[in-house]
């Protein structure tokens, strides 16, 4: 076939892929960034010149299409259903289909022959058995609760494992905290532990079966089952330090964005706590009380500074009110806004279940503006109220949805964070419900 007939073919073909599907970044279509490129590519398809300077500039467009053709294809924001191999291999397939007959039809017979036994039949057979056989996700671990710090960095509870995972603005691993650890230990506590299994001396990313617990941190040995946690919340207060309930040994623990371990205040006696059941404003720390109560606690000391009663428990957690100064409450089919001034409680009831689940409302949060974001396990969305509990919009992920949003976050730059445990990450989401982040990371953490 005429070299001028593959070229047009190319440049047509991507001009549809940049139409329909242009490239991706950070989660959102470029398609004038996509334009651009293929206007570069197209003039310099187009360049007179000289002969040699010619075919030169007429190759490297060539070349430019065929990455921009890749960059379209490739970068698409991907299913969290499929495994990333079936993923990887269902694109890579299709650039292979359109790559391999235009080079194979640029070739001398002798050699298309070749090529054909070669490397083409190959290369697609091996990606049609990669897709088809379907290999198995790689798991990664099971995020619960969520926590955004002003500084962009989020804290992450493993729904089955008793380490809270810190991620970077970028969605890449920093470290791991051992809650139930540090609070055997008391403060200063063990500091963040690296990425990886918890048992892992040699840093192979495997844990070790037998022997001694070492790890990088200066750590004695501790029996199995010592480190055990049950998390029942998260939140940060203004200088980005952590503050998490420790409900088995009755403390309340705080974390230093660092890691560091800097108060185990003791629990009020009998305290029970809700789904959710902490939150931080106006210099104090709020618990919920499956009984129905809201405590502010001192921080440092843990006495209790005042307590409030609502009309029903708190069964999803309460969560600061910003705009307001008070609290907001998620009980089982109603919301609670709480004013801490007078005690006052006025409320808005939620729709009823959308399946066959009789609680399907886990858990809430509060954004800067003071609309109200609550997890609905029925409908697989993120429901979001006004203050007077009018719904303005439902949040859903793109592009097969929420599998099961148990939990609901934000952060003071207007993003909302869920964590999806069937999915096994945690999507970040701006004001207009774009996607803008995804934080996940193996499940290399053995269970205790």
């Amino acid at each position: 076939m005429p070299t001028l007939w593959l070229k047009g073919i190319l440049f047509a073909l991507t001009a549809l892929i940049v139409a329909v599907s242009p490239p991706v970044i950070s989660f959102a279509a470029s398609p004038a960034l996509g334009w651009l490129a293929f206007g570069v590519c197209a003039a310099l398809a187009l360049w007179p010149g000289k002969m040699r300077m010619a075919a030169v500039t007429h190759a490297i467009a060539e070349m430019g299409a065929w990455l921009l053709l890749m960059w379209c294809v490739l970068s698409q924001v991907a299913s969290l259903l499929l495994p990333d191999a079936v993923v990887l291999g269902t694109r890579l397939l299709t650039v292979a289909v359109v790559l391999l007959p235009w080079l194979w039809l640029r070739l001398a017979a002798p050699w298309q022959r070749r090529t054909m036994v070669a490397i083409a039949l190959p290369g697609i057979f091996t990606l049609g058995t990669l897709i088809a056989t379907s290999p198995p996700r790689s798991l990664a671990f099971r995020p619960q609760y969520v926590a955004a710090s002003v500084n962009g960095y989020v804290y992450i509870t493993d729904h089955e494992s008793p380490v809270i995972r810190v991620f970077r603005p970028d969605g890449s691993l920093v470290g791991k905290l051992r809650p139930g650890l540090a609070s055997v230990q008391g403060p200063p506590g063990p500091g963040m532990y690296p990425t990886g299994p918890y048992n892992d001396p040699d840093r192979l990313g495997i844990a070790r079966a037998t022997g001694p617990r070492l790890t990088r941190v200066a750590l004695q040995p501790w029996p199995t089952g010592t480190d055990d946690f049950w998390f029942s919340g998260l939140a940060l207060d203004n200088t980005g330090t952590l503050i998490v309930p420790d409900w088995m040994r009755e403390r309340l623990l705080r974390f230093s964005p660092g890691g560091r371990l800097l108060s185990a205040a003791p629990l009020p006696a009998g305290f029970t706590p809700t789904l959710g059941c902490v939150a931080w404003g106006n210099g104090g720390v709020y618990l919920a009380d499956d009984h129905g109560e809201v405590l502010r606690l001192d921080p440092l000391t843990g006495a209790v500074l005042r307590t409030w009663v609502l009309p029903g428990p708190a069964t999803g957690g309460i969560a600061w009110d910003a705009r307001t100064g008070g609290l907001v409450a998620l009980g089982v089919r109603q919301v609670y806004e709480l004013d801490l001034s007078s005690g006052n409680v006025t409320s808005f009831y939620l729709p009823p279940p959308a399946s066959q689940l009789a609680h399907p409302y886990e858990s809430l949060a509060v954004g800067a503006d003071g609309s109200i974001g609550v997890a609905d396990l029925g409908s697989r969305t993120i429901l979001i109220y006004n203050a007077t509990g009018m719904l303005m919009r439902t949040l859903s992920s793109a592009p097969d949805g929420f599998a099961q949003a148990t939990t609901v976050a934000t952060d003071g730059a207007g993003s909302i964070y869920v964590a999806d445990t069937d999915l096994r990450a945690v999507q970040r989401f701006d004001a207009r419900d774009r996607q803008i982040g995804l934080y996940r990371a193996a499940d290399d953490d053995e269970k205790d």
